[in-house]
């Protein structure tokens, strides 16, 4: 159900209050029937909350026997029915629990709450703190001879007042209620929380008689309620949102939704007599005639004009400002050799208010890229009411999340990948053996656990392991800015390990004893993937380029990290988290299939390095010639990722998740741009017969069929040899290893 503001909503089940005057009866001769109903709100009263209605006369004094009923729901409603009174005159009294925005919670303990009405002509009569306010005072000034229409009148009117708030004609506390949504409920929300705060209910109950006291003897509130007052909306201030948040879940809960508009311009921050007037109204903006500048790399000096209606500040007059954090400069001296030039200080500036003219001075940024800097205006309360952005521009350079690699640092990275690459292509042999095995038998006569594949295989991944934490230590010792880059070139050895062997021994530190149990792959692949997620919030978003110096090698992009994540999901069953990695890469622009089938250096690299192909995503290349064993040929460069194989494994994904529609899509285009054609309709198995032509030398084609269940089929080996086996010179010097199963 829908509250619209300006709009007063009438709930079902309630009639308008109305009252008749008797025949021959007016005034105080005569006698009224009303019908009484109304609600009671703090927060809203909950449902049993005792409701009293006592009739009164002009003078307000009792007259007649008291009218009892109950809150019936909790929304606060209540009704009487119709009652005949002696005059339209009553004090309505409701003592029950009720809901305490300030908290979110139902109170501890009750309340009571009183309010003066004059039933004649009201569509209903609520009861609220501000008729509780405003109920001493009505009493005084009735026993000081007004009549009781100008003393509610002047008595609501000095209470607007008292807080700063418009006392325009016309408006009349007890129609004031929380679910109308409008600028009078927010009124009500607002002093009701400001009278809240923390307070208990006991708290509340001797506060609220208090101040009722207080602003009834002379339509003010004395020096020393003010001061509180004061401390309170300090208090208040930062919850605000909160309350507000409150309030609509709790009317949520109780079926209704009910607007509730921004709280902050129903206080007198600034205590000048006017509530709102520091804050920007309906339609008001502040605006600064530079709202971006765009800062050369030496700095400068600028003036920006700030139109506002209200004043605003750096910093928020109520509650602490932010401040910007002091960074000293580095010492670079230690960095030299395994770093290049290592610069990255953030932007220096200063900046103040003169008036209404923010002045701004920039030095010289002396960073390895942009910065940017935003300056917040706040009004006096600490909302941002405009902002100045400034963009410096950092030095030219080629990498811009962490310094280039220096001497040291190339020269280890370069021995990383080629480890890498000399141990992968060894794997890949491997694969070969078991993609050919129908119609070779190679498997069974050649992996075995003295087969030197084998053993290189496991080596090279494994000294590669050695070199990328030693690299990632040294870099954690000095500036520690390289960690995410090591630790996707760690998983994606330990990954491969993992998809041939199962558990292996799993070196976290350079230090770590070389002669380790197995881990679990689960315990693996669990770092892993925590692993992988920072890197893809941390690396740079950008196409990966794999063929370039060991700089542009080495800074991999967010791709890379996001395929190596994705493959791990897949390969533990996990399709629907792995298929939003993959479409991010496949989405992102940087790469496009092109009609190659064959990565070799004549399609896919020349020999100077730069790639011509537009898919490939990470790629390594092996120290050595092609050389051939058995028909089984060992490429010069491997497609370790390509958008071929990202389209191919988010299609196992949809395909796995039931969208076999989408899934053959991708398939489809693969198929169509390399020109191959495909037979029958199994999804999986054109997957694999694509697979196994455009992806055979990328080193993932195994661990595929092992995550779909193919592999025994395809390879025709048996269940034993869906791992490889560990290379005896491993269980040679490591006692502390097991071979796998049936080897």
């Amino acid at each position: 159900m829908k509250i619209n503001i300006w709009q007063a909503v009438v709930l079902a089940g309630m009639i308008l209050a109305s009252c008749g005057i008797e025949d021959g009866l007016d005034g105080g001769q005569g006698g009224v029937t009303c019908d009484v109903h109304g609600k009671v709100e703090k927060g809203p009263f909950v449902r049993g909350s005792v409701v009293s209605v006592q009739p009164m006369d002009a003078g307000l004094q009792v007259s007649g026997g008291m009218y009892g009923t109950v809150v019936t729901d909790d929304i606060g409603n209540f009704v009487l029915g119709s009652k005949a009174f002696s005059a339209p005159y009553a004090e309505i009294m409701s003592t029950g629990y009720f809901f305490n925005e300030y908290t979110g919670t139902l109170s501890d303990g009750t309340l009571t709450l009183r309010a003066l009405v004059e039933l004649d002509g009201k569509s209903a009569v609520n009861v609220n703190v501000l008729t509780h306010l405003a109920y001493g005072r009505v009493k005084t000034l009735v026993l000081s001879g007004l009549d009781f229409k100008e003393a509610n009148a002047r008595a609501q009117k000095e209470l607007f007042e008292a807080f700063g708030l418009d006392a325009g004609e016309g408006r009349d506390v007890s129609s004031f209620s929380i679910v109308d949504g409008d600028e009078d409920a927010a009124m009500l929300v607002a002093i009701s929380s400001l009278l809240l705060a923390d307070r208990s209910e006991a708290a509340i109950t001797e506060y609220l008689s208090m101040l009722s006291e207080d602003f009834g003897a002379d339509g003010q509130f004395s020096d020393g309620v003010r001061a509180t007052m004061d401390a309170d909306k300090i208090k208040l201030a930062p919850r605000l949102p909160d309350i507000r948040k409150n309030i609509i879940a709790r009317y949520d809960n109780l079926g209704l939704e009910v607007e509730v508009g921004d709280l902050s311009p129903c206080f007198d921050w600034d205590g000048d007599g006017i509530a709102g007037n520091e804050i920007l109204g309906a339609g008001e903006s502040a605006v600064p005639d530079m709202q971006t500048i765009d800062v050369p790399n030496e700095g400068g000096s600028y003036s920006v004009r700030i139109d506002s209606p209200v004043p605003v500040y750096l910093e928020p007059q109520i509650g602490d400002g932010a401040s910007d954090p002091d960074i000293g400069d580095p010492d670079i001296g230690i960095f030299e050799d395994l770093y290049a030039d290592y610069v990255d200080q953030n932007m220096s500036c200063e900046y103040h208010l003169d008036g209404n003219v923010l002045n701004i001075t920039v030095r010289m940024l002396d960073s390895f890229y942009d910065k940017t800097k935003k300056i917040a205006l706040y009004d006096y309360v600490g909302n941002v009411v405009a902002s100045v952005t400034l963009s410096q521009s950092g030095k030219q350079v080629s990498v811009a999340d962490a310094p280039l690699l220096g001497g040291v640092g190339e020269s280890v990275v370069s021995a990383v990948f080629l480890s890498m690459a000399e141990g992968l292509a060894d794997y890949n042999l491997i694969e070969q053996y078991y993609a050919g095995n129908k119609l070779s038998g190679m498997v069974q006569n050649i992996v075995t656990p003295d087969n030197g594949y084998i053993y290189q295989a496991w080596a090279g991944l494994y000294q590669a392991v050695s070199r990328i934490l030693s690299l990632k230590e040294a870099d954690a010792s000095l500036l520690g800015v390289y960690g995410d880059y090591c630790n996707v070139l760690l998983a994606m050895c330990y990954s491969n390990l993992v998809y041939g062997w199962d558990a292996v021994p799993y070196r976290k530190s350079s230090s770590d004893a070389l002669m380790l149990p197995r881990t679990e792959a689960s315990v693996i692949f669990d770092e892993l993937k925590e692993n992988m997620q920072a890197a893809i919030e941390i690396l740079k978003e950008k196409k990966n380029e794999p063929f370039g110096d060991m700089n542009s090698r080495f800074f991999v992009s967010k791709d890379v990290a996001r395929v190596l994540l994705a493959n791990i999901l897949m390969y533990e069953g996990d399709y629907a988290e792995a298929l939003p990695l993959l479409e991010a890469v496949i989405d992102n622009g940087f790469y496009e299939l092109d009609p190659s089938a064959d990565y070799s250096w004549s399609e896919g690299v020349d020999m100077s390095g730069n790639s011509d192909s537009k898919e490939i995503i990470f790629a390594l290349v092996p120290g050595f010639g092609t050389r051939t064993s058995d028909s089984i040929v060992i490429p010069d460069m491997m497609p370790y990722m390509t958008l071929s194989d990202v389209c191919l494994s988010a299609a196992e994904c949809l395909f796995m998740g039931g969208d076999e529609l989408s899934a053959r899509q991708y398939v489809d285009m693969v198929a169509r741009t390399k020109n191959i054609s495909l037979s029958g309709d199994d999804v999986l198995r054109n997957i694999e017969a694509l697979r196994s032509e455009l992806l055979i030398h990328g080193c993932t084609y195994f661990a595929f069929l092992k995550r779909c269940g193919l592999a025994q089929e395809v390879c025709d080996i048996a269940e034993y040899r869906l791992l490889f086996p560990i290379p005896d010179a491993e269980m040679m010097h490591n006692s502390m290893v097991t071979q796998n199963p049936g080897y």
